[in-house]
């Protein structure tokens, strides 16, 4: 039954917006609040649409069914009418300003990145650049105006950020131009203006002795699946947080790896981890707990994984400060002790998951260095058991790994 005026206004509200057809997609939303809101729904080569007509009485039935059988005519001429408003609204404001874009930006790259980046991302945007850049339309920012955001975080002792909101301008500038909303990024032209940023290095721990005295204080570790999770930190040397949230699925005991996916990896990479025999034994006594694939589920939520503050206070527990060595130190002290040894350069940054800028390189490097790689690992495990044992000399446990 087509509408009336008189069904319109005479509409109860309920606790949930409900809608009141008319015809061919042609509705009127009845909100809680009271609001009478006109909306069309219609396919567009096979996918669903809505598209909102404006509100009701300021758009009138007649006016409403007006619009809706223009949009009808447009779609029988192969024309989205929902495309066509956007892209007449666009032309009618003019050039899209840094927030637009950089809402635009982070809308289509949230599928690559992960929910604490994205956040992460937003809450800088917001702190710093949209008060000052928000407003101004992308062809009119200067090198000035993004040197101004990246300053704020300088006065504020945030060096490491100043330079994360040049990469974040420089990224949503350049997404301007690819949409033809600017003709440059300026953004490199700052790069000199910002105070250096201080290198940081995860402490770690590098001599023989004090590795040894680490890795039985983890072997005593009273907590079993803690210890179990420090010694895999030891043997794999993967990222804490891709241990923390590793899963059973991901472990292939024929083919004696461990595959890390994607969307768990820092640089949004899948990656393989070769198994030595003592990472697979300590694998095995780790303890399953039921309803959940997590190795590591947190004590009151398993479906979650153990905080991501686990490994570093165990490691304190230890009697270890956090300026000796961190959950991320495992990568460091193996990095460094196995490039001494002598093992190939390439090898070991493979398997710490760095990434090779040429991904056709990379994918060649994948396929010829893991047969190295485990041969790598298995040395590493190997090297370690040696250093529990023997109080050797830095150049008898050197010639373990090579």
């Amino acid at each position: 039954m087509p509408l009336t005026n008189l069904i319109i206004k005479q509409a109860d509200t309920r606790a949930k917006p409900y809608k009141l057809y008319d015809a061919k997609g042609l509705y009127c939303l009845i909100h809680p609040n009271g609001g009478r809101y006109w909306r069309y729904d219609y396919r567009f080569r096979h996918k669903r649409k809505t598209i909102a007509l404006g509100t009701y009485p300021r758009i009138s039935l007649r006016e409403a069914r007006s619009i809706h059988e223009s949009m009808q005519r447009e779609l029988y001429s192969d024309i989205d009418p929902g495309a066509k408003r956007k892209a007449a609204k666009l032309e009618a404001r003019g050039t899209p300003t840094f927030k637009e874009a950089a809402e635009e930006w982070m809308k289509r790259q949230a599928s690559d990145w992960t929910v604490k980046h994205q956040r992460q991302l937003r809450s800088r945007l917001q702190r710093y650049a949209y008060a000052i850049l928000g407003d101004i339309a992308c062809d009119a920012i200067t090198p000035l105006d993004i040197l101004r955001v990246c300053r704020q975080a300088e006065q504020r002792g945030h060096l490491e950020v100043a330079h994360k909101l040049r990469q974040y301008c420089g990224q949503v500038m350049r997404y301007a131009v690819a949409n033809g909303w600017a003709t440059r990024d300026p953004s490199p032209d700052i790069k000199g203006a910002l105070t250096p940023k201080p290198t940081r290095h995860f402490a770690t721990i590098l001599e023989p002795y004090r590795i040894r005295d680490l890795l039985l204080a983890i072997d005593s570790y009273a907590s079993i699946p803690t210890r179990a999770a420090l010694q895999l930190l030891a043997l794999t040397f993967v990222r804490p947080g891709e241990l923390r949230q590793a899963r059973w699925e991901e472990f292939d005991w024929t083919e004696r790896v461990w595959r890390i996916p994607a969307e768990r990896m820092k640089m949004r990479r899948p990656h393989l981890v070769p198994l030595a025999h003592q990472t697979i034994t300590i694998l095995h006594a780790v303890p399953r707990v039921n309803h959940t694939s997590l190795l590591f589920p947190g004590i009151k939520k398993r479906h979650q994984p153990v905080s991501e503050n686990t490994f570093g206070k165990a490691i304190r527990r230890l009697g270890f400060a956090s300026e000796e060595f961190t959950a991320h130190g495992f990568r460091a002290m193996a990095s460094t002790r196995l490039n001494e040894a002598g093992w190939e350069g390439d090898v070991i940054e493979r398997q710490l998951a760095h990434v090779e800028g040429n991904s056709t390189r990379a994918v060649y490097n994948h396929a010829e260095y893991l047969a190295r790689r485990r041969e790598m690992m298995q040395a590493w495990a190997d090297s370690l058991d040696q250093i529990r044992v023997y109080q050797s000399s830095l150049h008898s446990i050197q010639t373990l790994v090579i």
